[in-house]
């Protein structure tokens, strides 16, 4: 979409949250498509008008983003301007089997903020896909 459409969307947006007394606010929009709305998790695959989660239960795709929209607004962790690599970051280690995958040890029904650390990792394979 050019900038000048997105300018004039912008201000129709805004005159119709005015006329209705509506709160029009931005979030960052990235990943929300390709997140499942249930877990909040950066997991599942979206193929078109289909959202299949790994349980192989399948969502309408754009009803799945458009919860995943909602719930960024209570997200404190990412940012209305935050580049996309640093938001897929930030979902990347909310996932318990990504951790695991990156030299992380999670131990049945721990606390995320008490995940140990293995001794046998190695900081720079984290870091080398990025």
């Amino acid at each position: 979409m050019s900038s000048w459409a997105k300018g004039v969307l912008a201000e129709a947006l805004d005159s119709v949250c005015e006329q209705r007394d509506a709160e029009h606010v931005l979030v960052n929009g990235s990943y929300t498509s390709q997140m499942d709305s249930t877990t909040g998790l950066l997991e599942g695959t979206r193929r078109g008008d289909k959202f299949y989660r790994v349980t192989g239960d399948v969502l309408q795709a754009d009803h799945n983003a458009a919860l995943n929209v909602l719930a960024r607004l209570a997200d404190p962790e990412i940012k209305r301007y935050m580049p996309h690599r640093d938001v897929r970051r930030v979902l990347l280690s909310r996932s318990p089997a990504q951790l695991s995958v990156k030299g992380l040890e999670l131990q049945a029904a721990m606390p995320i903020n008490q995940v140990r650390i293995n001794p046998n990792f190695i900081p720079e394979q984290l870091c080398s896909e990025f």
